[in-house]
């Protein structure tokens, strides 16, 4: 479980317009902003388990 705020970088931002997910199956490029950035330069995950605010750049205002 990642428990920290991530930003999806994907060509389909529209189909990522939902706030809060509980599983989030993606192979998309994330980019994880902790303490640690360097460590968790994911590319490609097969799954990810998040429950937390998911921001993309294209819909950041669609969310405030």
């Amino acid at each position: 479980m990642i428990s920290y705020l991530i930003e999806l970088k994907t060509s389909y931002p529209n189909e990522l317009k939902t706030s809060y997910l509980n599983e989030l199956k993606t192979s998309y490029l994330i980019e994880l902003k902790m303490s640690y950035p360097n460590e968790l330069k994911i590319n490609k995950p097969d799954e990810l388990k998040i429950n937390y605010l998911i921001l993309t750049k294209q819909n950041v205002r669609d969310l405030k």
